[in-house]
Protein backbone atom coordinates (compact mmCIF):
# COMPACT_ATOMS: atom_id res chain seq x y z
CA UNK A 1 0.00 0.00 0.00
CA UNK A 2 1.32 3.45 -0.92
CA UNK A 3 1.36 5.59 2.21
CA UNK A 4 3.41 8.50 0.86
CA UNK A 5 0.53 10.59 -0.49
CA UNK A 6 -1.73 10.73 2.53
CA UNK A 7 -2.76 14.33 1.94
CA UNK A 8 -4.07 13.66 -1.56
CA UNK A 9 -5.07 10.04 -1.28
CA UNK A 10 -8.32 10.07 0.71
CA UNK A 11 -10.04 6.80 1.49
CA UNK A 12 -13.48 6.46 -0.05
CA UNK A 13 -14.80 4.44 2.86
CA UNK A 14 -15.91 6.35 5.98
CA UNK A 15 -14.02 6.06 9.27
CA UNK A 16 -17.00 4.57 11.05
CA UNK A 17 -16.95 1.44 8.91
CA UNK A 18 -15.83 -1.60 10.89
CA UNK A 19 -12.11 -2.18 10.69
CA UNK A 20 -10.19 -5.38 11.25
CA UNK A 21 -7.52 -5.60 13.95
CA UNK A 22 -4.10 -5.22 12.35
CA UNK A 23 -5.56 -3.40 9.34
CA UNK A 24 -3.88 -0.26 8.00
CA UNK A 25 -6.52 2.33 7.17
CA UNK A 26 -7.02 6.06 6.72
CA UNK A 27 -8.62 7.91 9.61
CA UNK A 28 -9.64 11.54 10.07
CA UNK A 29 -7.30 13.29 12.48
CA UNK A 30 -10.30 14.84 14.25
CA UNK A 31 -11.52 11.33 15.10
CA UNK A 32 -8.32 10.45 16.99
CA UNK A 33 -8.28 11.00 20.76
CA UNK A 34 -4.88 11.52 22.40
CA UNK A 35 -3.37 8.89 24.69
CA UNK A 36 -4.24 10.02 28.25
CA UNK A 37 -1.10 8.26 29.48
CA UNK A 38 1.34 10.05 27.16
CA UNK A 39 4.49 10.55 29.28
CA UNK A 40 5.79 13.48 27.23
CA UNK A 41 4.75 16.79 28.78
CA UNK A 42 6.62 19.07 26.39
CA UNK A 43 6.85 18.78 22.61
CA UNK A 44 9.69 20.53 20.79
CA UNK A 45 7.93 22.72 18.22
CA UNK A 46 11.04 22.99 16.06
CA UNK A 47 11.35 19.20 15.90
CA UNK A 48 7.65 18.87 15.12
CA UNK A 49 8.09 21.46 12.33
CA UNK A 50 11.03 19.48 10.89
CA UNK A 51 8.96 16.29 10.96
CA UNK A 52 6.02 18.17 9.43
CA UNK A 53 8.19 19.40 6.54
CA UNK A 54 9.39 15.84 5.95
CA UNK A 55 5.81 14.50 5.95
CA UNK A 56 4.79 17.21 3.49
CA UNK A 57 7.51 16.06 1.13
CA UNK A 58 7.45 12.30 1.58
CA UNK A 59 4.14 11.54 3.29
CA UNK A 60 3.63 9.70 6.58
CA UNK A 61 5.87 6.66 6.16
CA UNK A 62 5.02 5.02 9.51
CA UNK A 63 1.34 4.75 10.54
CA UNK A 64 0.28 5.67 14.05
CA UNK A 65 -1.25 2.99 16.27
CA UNK A 66 -4.83 3.36 17.52
CA UNK A 67 -7.56 1.43 19.27
CA UNK A 68 -11.33 1.80 18.77
CA UNK A 69 -13.10 3.76 21.52
CA UNK A 70 -16.80 4.25 20.91
CA UNK A 71 -17.22 6.14 17.61
CA UNK A 72 -13.63 7.41 17.74
CA UNK A 73 -10.10 6.06 17.90
CA UNK A 74 -7.64 6.51 20.73
CA UNK A 75 -3.95 6.96 20.00
CA UNK A 76 -1.65 4.32 21.46
CA UNK A 77 1.61 5.59 19.96
CA UNK A 78 2.69 8.20 17.42
CA UNK A 79 1.63 11.55 18.90
CA UNK A 80 4.59 13.40 17.34
CA UNK A 81 3.61 12.04 13.91
CA UNK A 82 -0.03 13.00 14.54
CA UNK A 83 0.89 16.57 15.53
CA UNK A 84 3.27 16.93 12.60
CA UNK A 85 0.69 15.63 10.12
CA UNK A 86 -1.88 18.09 11.44
CA UNK A 87 0.70 20.90 11.14
CA UNK A 88 1.36 19.79 7.55
CA UNK A 89 -2.32 20.34 6.78
CA UNK A 90 -3.35 16.69 6.52
CA UNK A 91 -6.98 15.88 7.30
CA UNK A 92 -6.45 12.12 7.31
CA UNK A 93 -3.50 9.87 8.12
CA UNK A 94 -2.78 6.17 8.04
CA UNK A 95 -3.20 4.16 11.24
CA UNK A 96 -2.92 0.56 12.39
CA UNK A 97 -5.85 -0.72 14.43
CA UNK A 98 -5.03 -2.71 17.55
CA UNK A 99 -7.31 -4.62 19.92
CA UNK A 100 -8.88 -2.33 22.51
CA UNK A 101 -7.50 -4.41 25.36
CA UNK A 102 -4.83 -1.97 26.49
CA UNK A 103 -5.01 -1.14 30.18
CA UNK A 104 -3.95 2.33 31.32
CA UNK A 105 -0.73 0.73 32.56
CA UNK A 106 -0.04 -0.84 29.17
CA UNK A 107 -0.76 2.46 27.36
CA UNK A 108 1.76 4.22 29.59
CA UNK A 109 4.34 1.47 29.10
CA UNK A 110 4.00 1.51 25.30
CA UNK A 111 4.19 5.29 25.06
CA UNK A 112 7.16 5.34 27.42
CA UNK A 113 9.02 2.63 25.49
CA UNK A 114 8.38 4.40 22.18
CA UNK A 115 9.72 7.70 23.52
CA UNK A 116 12.77 6.11 25.15
CA UNK A 117 13.62 4.12 22.02
CA UNK A 118 13.52 7.35 20.02
CA UNK A 119 15.86 8.91 22.63
CA UNK A 120 13.99 12.22 22.71
CA UNK A 121 12.07 12.03 25.98
CA UNK A 122 13.38 14.31 28.70
CA UNK A 123 14.76 12.70 31.85
CA UNK A 124 12.12 14.53 33.88
CA UNK A 125 9.17 13.18 31.87
CA UNK A 126 10.76 9.73 31.97
CA UNK A 127 11.02 9.96 35.76
CA UNK A 128 7.40 11.12 36.11
CA UNK A 129 6.25 8.17 33.98
CA UNK A 130 8.22 5.74 36.17
CA UNK A 131 6.62 7.30 39.26
CA UNK A 132 3.17 6.81 37.71
CA UNK A 133 3.94 3.13 37.17
CA UNK A 134 4.86 2.89 40.86
CA UNK A 135 2.10 5.05 42.35
CA UNK A 136 -0.80 4.17 40.04
CA UNK A 137 -0.04 0.53 39.19
CA UNK A 138 2.05 -0.75 42.09
CA UNK A 139 5.16 -1.69 40.11
CA UNK A 140 8.52 -1.70 41.89
CA UNK A 141 11.82 -0.51 40.45
CA UNK A 142 12.95 -4.03 39.53
CA UNK A 143 9.75 -4.62 37.52
CA UNK A 144 10.09 -1.29 35.73
CA UNK A 145 13.74 -2.03 34.94
CA UNK A 146 12.76 -5.37 33.40
CA UNK A 147 9.94 -3.88 31.32
CA UNK A 148 12.10 -0.99 30.07
CA UNK A 149 15.21 -3.16 29.57
CA UNK A 150 17.23 -0.87 31.83
CA UNK A 151 19.28 -1.34 34.99
CA UNK A 152 17.62 -0.78 38.34
CA UNK A 153 20.18 1.90 39.18
CA UNK A 154 19.19 3.78 36.02
CA UNK A 155 15.53 3.77 37.12
CA UNK A 156 16.48 4.82 40.66
CA UNK A 157 18.65 7.70 39.40
CA UNK A 158 15.84 9.02 37.22
CA UNK A 159 13.30 8.82 40.06
CA UNK A 160 15.62 10.72 42.39
CA UNK A 161 15.50 13.68 40.01
CA UNK A 162 11.96 14.41 41.17
CA UNK A 163 13.38 15.55 44.52
CA UNK A 164 14.90 18.61 42.82
CA UNK A 165 13.14 22.02 42.95
CA UNK A 166 10.65 22.57 40.12
CA UNK A 167 12.73 25.36 38.54
CA UNK A 168 15.70 23.01 38.09
CA UNK A 169 13.45 20.22 36.79
CA UNK A 170 11.98 22.58 34.19
CA UNK A 171 15.50 23.57 33.09
CA UNK A 172 16.37 19.89 32.69
CA UNK A 173 13.12 19.17 30.86
CA UNK A 174 13.92 21.94 28.37
CA UNK A 175 17.47 20.57 28.04
CA UNK A 176 19.03 23.81 29.27
CA UNK A 177 21.13 21.69 31.63
CA UNK A 178 22.42 18.12 31.36
CA UNK A 179 21.50 15.06 33.40
CA UNK A 180 25.02 15.18 34.85
CA UNK A 181 24.41 18.70 36.14
CA UNK A 182 21.14 17.62 37.74
CA UNK A 183 22.71 14.63 39.52
CA UNK A 184 25.39 16.85 41.02
CA UNK A 185 22.85 19.42 42.20
CA UNK A 186 20.82 16.60 43.73
CA UNK A 187 23.82 15.59 45.85
CA UNK A 188 23.56 18.86 47.78
CA UNK A 189 20.34 17.58 49.38
CA UNK A 190 19.28 21.10 50.39
CA UNK A 191 16.86 22.91 48.10
CA UNK A 192 18.13 26.39 48.97
CA UNK A 193 21.72 25.38 48.27
CA UNK A 194 20.62 23.55 45.12
CA UNK A 195 18.90 26.68 43.76
CA UNK A 196 21.82 28.94 44.70
CA UNK A 197 24.36 26.60 43.06
CA UNK A 198 22.15 26.12 39.98
CA UNK A 199 21.89 29.88 39.51
CA UNK A 200 25.66 30.27 39.80
CA UNK A 201 26.16 27.37 37.39
CA UNK A 202 23.94 29.03 34.79
CA UNK A 203 25.55 32.43 35.28
CA UNK A 204 29.05 31.02 34.77
CA UNK A 205 27.93 28.41 32.17
CA UNK A 206 29.69 25.63 34.08
CA UNK A 207 30.52 22.28 32.56
CA UNK A 208 29.68 19.13 34.53
CA UNK A 209 33.28 18.89 35.72
CA UNK A 210 33.31 22.55 36.82
CA UNK A 211 30.03 22.05 38.66
CA UNK A 212 31.48 18.95 40.33
CA UNK A 213 34.28 21.09 41.77
CA UNK A 214 31.78 23.75 42.87
CA UNK A 215 29.54 21.18 44.57
CA UNK A 216 32.49 19.75 46.48
CA UNK A 217 33.46 23.27 47.53
CA UNK A 218 30.04 24.26 48.87
CA UNK A 219 29.05 20.99 50.51
CA UNK A 220 28.85 21.43 54.27
CA UNK A 221 30.59 18.08 54.74
CA UNK A 222 34.28 18.79 55.43
CA UNK A 223 35.29 15.39 54.14
CA UNK A 224 34.00 16.29 50.69
CA UNK A 225 35.82 19.63 50.77
CA UNK A 226 39.05 17.88 51.62
CA UNK A 227 38.61 15.70 48.56
CA UNK A 228 38.25 18.67 46.24
CA UNK A 229 41.98 19.43 46.16
CA UNK A 230 43.65 19.86 42.82
CA UNK A 231 44.23 16.48 41.22
CA UNK A 232 46.47 15.45 38.38
CA UNK A 233 44.97 14.38 35.08
CA UNK A 234 45.73 10.70 35.70
CA UNK A 235 43.74 10.73 38.93
CA UNK A 236 40.83 12.49 37.21
CA UNK A 237 40.89 9.89 34.43
CA UNK A 238 40.85 7.11 37.03
CA UNK A 239 37.84 8.74 38.75
CA UNK A 240 36.00 9.05 35.43
CA UNK A 241 36.68 5.42 34.58
CA UNK A 242 35.33 4.19 37.91
CA UNK A 243 32.36 6.53 37.57
CA UNK A 244 31.51 5.05 34.14
CA UNK A 245 31.85 1.50 35.44
CA UNK A 246 29.82 1.86 38.65
CA UNK A 247 27.48 4.71 37.61
CA UNK A 248 28.07 6.79 40.73
CA UNK A 249 30.34 9.63 41.75
CA UNK A 250 33.86 8.60 42.77
CA UNK A 251 36.65 10.56 44.46
CA UNK A 252 40.24 9.38 44.75
CA UNK A 253 42.52 10.95 47.36
CA UNK A 254 46.19 10.02 47.04
CA UNK A 255 48.65 10.47 49.89
CA UNK A 256 52.21 9.28 49.53
CA UNK A 257 52.16 5.71 48.21
CA UNK A 258 48.60 5.12 49.35
CA UNK A 259 45.18 6.17 48.10
CA UNK A 260 41.61 6.37 49.34
CA UNK A 261 38.69 5.76 46.97
CA UNK A 262 35.31 7.16 48.01
CA UNK A 263 32.08 6.02 46.32
CA UNK A 264 29.13 8.32 46.94
CA UNK A 265 25.58 6.92 47.08
CA UNK A 266 22.37 8.91 47.32
CA UNK A 267 19.97 6.09 48.16
CA UNK A 268 19.87 2.48 49.29
CA UNK A 269 18.89 1.52 45.73
CA UNK A 270 22.09 3.09 44.40
CA UNK A 271 24.15 1.25 47.02
CA UNK A 272 22.45 -2.09 46.27
CA UNK A 273 23.05 -1.58 42.54
CA UNK A 274 26.72 -0.87 43.26
CA UNK A 275 27.11 -4.08 45.25
CA UNK A 276 25.48 -6.02 42.42
CA UNK A 277 27.92 -4.52 39.92
CA UNK A 278 30.85 -5.43 42.20
CA UNK A 279 29.60 -9.03 42.33
CA UNK A 280 28.96 -9.33 38.59
CA UNK A 281 31.76 -7.24 37.10
CA UNK A 282 34.28 -8.89 34.76
CA UNK A 283 37.48 -7.70 36.40
CA UNK A 284 39.66 -9.42 33.81
CA UNK A 285 38.48 -7.00 31.12
CA UNK A 286 38.86 -3.68 32.92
Amino acid sequence: MNMTKTKKSISKSPNKKAKKVGEIFEVSIIDILLNPRQPRRVFDNEKIKELSDSIKQYGLLQPVIVTKVGNNFELVSGERRLRASRMAGFKKIFAILKENDFSDQRKLELALIENIQRENLSEVDEAIAYKELIDDFGLNQDEIATKMNKSRSSIANKLRLLKLPEAILEDLRLKNIDFGHAKLLLSLENSDLQIKTWQKMKEKEMTVRELDSEVKRVRPDKKWRSLSRTKDEKTKEEEDKLKDIFETRVSILKRGNGAKVVFNFYSKEDYDAFLKKVEDYDYFNI
